[in-house]
């Protein structure tokens, strides 16, 4: 429940971003997480979109952004 609840307000924070054609940086921290990857995605009429993608960095922390540091 908890990872549907981050998705879905990582989603708003990356449509918010993509509407006014700025970059974004979200960085999102998941407690007891096992995976090292984090999918943003969207649903759009029948289907599901991959957005972007994070992967579980040194920190402890999966940062999506739209430019590359």
């Amino acid at each position: 429940m908890q990872r549907v609840i981050i998705l879905i307000f990582t989603m708003a924070i990356s449509f918010a971003a993509m509407a006014k054609k700025e970059t974004y940086k979200i960085s999102i921290r998941i407690l007891n997480n096992r995976d090292s990857m984090l999918i943003m995605g969207n649903y759009y009429a029948q289907g599901t979109y991959a957005l972007d993608t994070a992967y579980l960095d040194s920190k402890g922390r999966f940062v999506f952004s739209s430019t590359t540091d």
